[in-house]
């Protein structure tokens, strides 16, 4: 084993699959083949382009087309294919727990288990990029459910909240479930959440008292656990295993009556709207004609957001992490997204897929490519909620 960080200089940059050629699996859960209803066509004529070749990104097996998808009908049907949720344990490995590495797997050839590493290949070709990470001590029986985006909402509350919460319920207790600690998430930089968010999430999901919370450092790791699934690994098919709803269902949040029903998430209190200036005046006069409020969720702790998800009937938002709350959302709630192509030819579709699976009707803008007009934008919502 290593016992000096100079030694990792030569794993940068060497990325391995998403299971180590010498480590064992069992499978954890199954997402039989899901027929999925494709969106509900925002306007007549409406390009699906783009949001199909997101869904092929998510190596759909077929795409059945609805030719007569107007006035408020779902453009088609999605079929993804089966998969298996994996529990893959390796020994004698390292974990990094430091900031945009946070979860990083390295086996002892010193190659990066490439999945945990998420959208930070970048951050780890970067000369000298651990070279300042302590040794910590060593670890004996350990389950890794983060990924280097931890720092992101999303990523914190489906995949690192979600999977250890997931690996509690069938994992012997003498495995330790590890999260970043405090320190290592909130002393270097600010999360894109709040720190009782941090603390609220690990109450709620009952792993308060359950989890060993690491600080920065490289940890020797006698047998290393984490989860994947396959036969494919984007990070977003996590979303198809229904047991990630089940867990979230739990959640024990007070009623808040007060809060209202139809809601728009504002991201003007954050670096980017990802709305232009004259979106989001044809926005504004929309929110009012249809008795829709504006929602920073910034302004809300975690307890707060949970209640307003599960109460709300019309959601509407830019794409950006606090859509991850619609897990709390319930079927029949209605999301409508101002998405957008992040340089890539396709839209991302991460919270379609949440929507699909927990049936809630979903429609949106690619702000890429649609001219987002009042009556295009009043003709959505009329579509999504044809009673209102």
């Amino acid at each position: 084993m290593l016992n000096e960080n100079a030694s990792f200089l030569p794993i940068l940059g060497n990325f391995n699959g998403p299971f180590a050629s010498d480590g064992q699996c069992y499978d954890m859960s199954h997402s039989p083949e899901r027929v999925l209803p494709m969106p509900i066509t925002a306007y007549d004529a409406q390009r699906f382009q783009e949001f199909e070749l997101g869904l092929r990104a998510y190596d759909v097996r077929r795409i059945i087309r609805n030719t007569a998808a107007v006035d408020g009908k779902e453009s088609g049907k999605a079929i993804m294919q089966a998969r298996t949720l994996k529990i893959c344990t390796i020994e004698n490995a390292y974990l990094v727990i430091a900031p945009e590495l946070y979860g990083v797997i390295v086996q002892n050839d010193y190659q990066i288990i490439g999945p945990p590493s998420c959208f930070r290949n970048r951050i780890i070709d970067r000369e000298g990029c651990i070279k300042n990470i302590p040794f910590r001590d060593k670890l004996d029986d350990v389950f890794v459910g983060c990924d280097a985006a931890s720092t992101n909402y999303y990523h914190w509350l489906l995949y690192a909240v979600s999977k250890t919460q997931f690996a509690n319920s069938i994992l012997p207790s003498e495995t330790q479930l590890v999260l970043p600690s405090r320190s290592s998430l909130f002393e270097n930089r600010q999360p894109a959440y709040s720190l009782s968010t941090y603390e609220q999430t690990l109450a709620l999901s009952g792993l308060k008292d359950r989890v060993t919370l690491l600080d920065v450092g490289i940890y020797p790791v006698k047998k290393l656990s984490y989860c994947w699934h396959i036969p494919d690994f984007k990070p977003e098919l996590y979303l198809l295993f229904s047991e990630v709803y089940s867990l979230f269902d739990k959640f024990d949040v007070p009623n808040m009556p007060e809060l209202p029903k139809r809601i728009y998430i504002s991201r003007e209190k954050g670096h980017d709207s990802r709305v232009n200036n004259e979106e989001k005046e044809i926005i504004e006069r929309v929110l009012q004609t249809k008795d829709i409020q504006k929602i920073c969720l910034e302004d809300m702790d975690f307890i707060t957001q949970v209640a307003l998800f599960r109460q709300a009937e019309f959601v509407m938002a830019p794409h950006g992490a606090g859509l991850a709350n619609m897990v709390f959302a319930r079927p029949g709630t209605a999301l409508l997204e101002f998405n957008r192509q992040f340089e890539q030819p396709y839209l991302r579709n991460c919270f379609y897929l949440i929507t699909a699976m927990k049936q809630q009707p979903y429609c949106y803008f690619n702000l890429s490519k649609d001219q987002l007009t009042e009556d295009y934008l009043l003709q959505a919502i009329d579509r999504l909620k044809p009673n209102w």
